[in-house]
């Protein structure tokens, strides 16, 4: 997950948008209620599910990724994250 800090996040599960406030140190993707967040703009309403509350004004962070996120607009979580497998080299 190439992101910045400042960058804005968000899918079209849930209502949650949260804003990095420190960048992953690892590559990997952060997702809320199952679904991987992005910068891109939803396409559709939010549905309601039944997940952990993602609380407005809430910081959360993953110290083995590197990250941290304030949220901006509450919604159904949970927030995780998950590492990208790195390539190995070729074996001939």
């Amino acid at each position: 997950m190439p992101v910045a800090p400042g960058a804005r996040l968000r899918n079209d599960v849930s209502a949650c948008e949260v804003v990095v406030v420190k960048a992953p140190t690892q590559a990997g993707e952060l997702s809320c209620a199952g679904v991987v967040m992005s910068t891109d703009a939803r396409t559709g309403a939010p549905t309601v599910g039944a997940g952990e509350a993602i609380a407005l004004g809430k910081r959360y962070s993953n110290d083995e990724a590197g990250i941290e996120v304030l949220c901006v607009a509450p919604g159904e979580g949970p927030l995780t994250t998950q590492k990208q497998a790195t390539a190995l080299p070729a074996s001939d």
